[in-house]
């Protein structure tokens, strides 16, 4: 069974070197920004708009304020990853040297997942990515009123994307390959879905399935406000105790939603060994969850920009 299984994604070109684990397509991280600044006061407003001004890291905000500067600083840590030819870190030991990254972007590929394993709890298990050190540390800084403005700028930038991850249950949570239990799937990287809605059809990871569910709209597009808009009064009966958790107990549920509802709902795909098909049913569930997760990561950004940035 194993052998057949990495066979067939050899056949695919595909191999744990080459599947970065992506957040929500940029299309997610966008809205969750949106969403966010839409439900922000106008004091709040003006000091996220005041902190991105004072940075020079992320050359596509420059010319942008406001909301646009927010949605395109929120990609950044996306286009960080796609750079070749970055030695892997070792994990940052003190506040500084997570503050030098903050600022460099060196090291921070493991910053966007955390990947512990659905088949033991979620609580004790030690994190391959650093997605739980890191999005607490960001907000730290962000609040930080002894950092430069820029220094909290960046913070904002992380936590912003980062927040976003959060949220999605393939960066939070992994299985064992088949047949081969010692090893992880990379958050669903390694499981291969077929989807007939697809034009073309072709193999998918689940993990870039998760990270499309969000869509394609565009910011400035009718159909970008309209998801927005919905997405928006979806997470008006956000509760005070939804808003009150701590960003792990973001992460442990998503871990949650990987393991009952993410990698049960896969349905073997005879014709591709080792491979799954989506069905009607798993295609409806996921993008509802898709939904719930990105409204839910919005309120929940607003409410910590609103608290770190509060005099």
């Amino acid at each position: 069974m194993k052998i057949r299984y990495w066979l067939s994604l050899i056949a695919l070109g595909v191999s744990a070197v080459s599947q970065p684990a992506w957040g929500w397509k940029e299309t997610g991280h966008q809205e969750v920004v949106a969403l966010a600044w839409s439900i922000l006061d106008q004091s709040t407003r003006h000091r996220v708009e005041t902190l991105l001004a004072s940075q020079q890291i992320v050359p596509k905000t420059q010319g942008l304020s406001g909301e646009a500067a927010w949605i395109a600083a929120a990609t950044w840590p996306d286009e960080l990853r796609k750079k070749k030819g970055t030695a892997p870190l070792a994990p940052p030991t003190t506040q500084q040297q997570w503050l030098s990254r903050t600022l460099s972007g060196e090291g921070t590929p493991v910053w966007h997942y955390m990947n512990p394993n659905i088949a033991l709890p979620f609580a004790g298990q030690k994190s391959i990515g650093l997605l739980d050190q890191a999005l607490p540390m960001q907000i730290k800084f962000l609040g930080d009123k002894s950092l430069t403005q820029e220094e909290r700028a960046m913070a904002l930038v992380w936590v912003s994307h980062l927040i976003g991850d959060a949220h999605q249950p393939t960066h939070c949570a992994a299985r064992a390959i088949p047949g081969d239990p010692e090893k992880l799937d990379g958050g669903g990287n390694f499981v291969m879905l077929v989807d007939m809605d697809r034009v073309p059809p072709e193999p998918v990871s689940l993990h870039r399935w998760w990270d499309q569910l969000p869509g394609n709209a565009k910011p400035g597009t009718k159909q970008f406000s309209q998801d927005v808009a919905g997405l928006t009064q979806m997470s008006t009966d956000t509760s005070k105790a939804e808003l009150g958790k701590a960003p792990i107990q973001w992460m442990e549920e998503s871990f949650n939603i990987a393991r009952d509802e993410v990698y049960p709902g896969l349905v073997a795909y005879p014709a591709r060994p080792g491979m799954f098909l989506v069905s009607k049913s798993y295609r409806q569930t996921t993008r509802d969850i898709a939904k719930e997760r990105v409204a839910l990561a919005g309120r929940r950004l607003a409410e910590v920009v609103t608290k770190a940035l509060t005099d």
